[in-house]
């Protein structure tokens, strides 16, 4: 299971992976633009409201992480003791 992403590790396959998930991204996004949403609220009619609320998430999930691992952190010999 370690060897699972081993080829991650390539830098010419991490540019290549960088690129085809900039690509999808974007071609979403223009997809978005082009449909026309008929939602219940007025904030539903924004462009790209889902997505820019969706990288939001995201964003306070990565910051909760890392708070969250200064909170539960430990020693390097903890179970050693």
């Amino acid at each position: 299971m370690r060897n699972l992403f081993k080829f991650t590790e390539n830098e010419k396959t991490k540019k290549f992976l960088g690129a085809g998930f900039s690509v999808s991204l974007a071609g979403l996004a223009i997809g978005g633009l082009m449909i026309h949403g008929h939602g219940e609220l007025k904030l539903s009619e924004v462009p790209l409201i889902y997505p820019g609320i969706g990288f939001l998430g995201c964003l306070i999930l990565i910051y909760a992480a890392k708070g969250l691992a200064v909170v539960l952190r430990r020693d390097e010999n903890y179970y050693d003791k």
